[in-house]
């Protein structure tokens, strides 16, 4: 026959009020990295700029996407915009009356940008398919660089009015966007569109380029490599 205190038994060998909500946090924890699967993904695309209708880049880079529930994936982004030269023509003037008054310089525009960013792929639509659309939000850092040069001409007699100088300028960024996901597998394809905002850095000087600061609009399409098993 048991004779011993059973207050002190229940006490015992009952949990104290506030360990219970860590042991339910450990325990959501641990469902969660059971669950939890790693993904590569390169990508390649196409940005267009928004703030200058006439500036366009190439995209290569590489993203992990951490997918920790069906609903829920953390993404780290490292993308390089590649240049892509667009060609202008612009007058050049002179006072020296034995020759023309203006003649046309060919302007090239280079723009190229460098990212890495923390980001958020929600669930939206496609449950129980094969086929699925996400919502993406992210924040990280960006640099810009748009170089402008001049083709040769006769700089002696000729002068370019307000010429374009070199823009660099880096800072925070924002971006959400969308992406449709098709699984293939264990791996998946992905399509997704991304909008933008231009760096929050001071440009260097006050100059009245012709064009302003990026805020790329993005379409890039990718291989999602699972890397590890739920």
């Amino acid at each position: 026959m048991y004779t011993g205190n059973a207050a002190f038994d229940e006490k015992q060998y009952s949990y104290p009020p506030m360990k219970r909500p860590i042991l339910l946090l450990v325990y959501l924890l641990a469902a969660q990295i059971s669950f939890a699967q790693w993904f590569a993904e390169p990508l390649v695309g196409f940005r267009q700029d928004m703030n200058n209708n006439d500036l366009h880049m190439f995209n290569a880079g590489v993203q992990l996407a951490w997918k920790t529930s069906r609903y829920y994936e953390l993404l780290f982004l490292v993308q390089r915009s590649l240049p892509s030269a667009i060609k202008y023509q612009q007058a050049a003037f002179t006072s020296n009356t034995a020759l023309p008054l203006s003649v046309n310089v060919q302007k090239t525009l280079s723009p190229s940008a460098f990212n890495v960013a923390v980001g958020n792929r929600f669930f939206m639509a496609g449950k129980h398919s094969a086929n699925k659309l996400m919502a993406k939000v992210y924040a990280g850092y960006m640099s810009q660089v748009i170089t402008a040069e001049y083709s040769d001409y006769d700089k002696t007699n000729y002068i370019l009015l307000n010429p374009d100088k070199q823009l660099k300028v880096d800072g925070v960024f924002l971006a959400f966007g969308f992406e449709f996901i098709r699984s293939v597998g264990n791996n998946r394809v992905f399509a997704a569109i991304d909008f933008s905002t231009p760096p929050s850095g001071q440009k260097p000087a006050d100059y009245p380029n012709s064009f302003r600061r990026m805020a790329p609009f993005t379409i890039n399409l990718g291989y999602s490599i699972a890397i590890s098993k739920k």
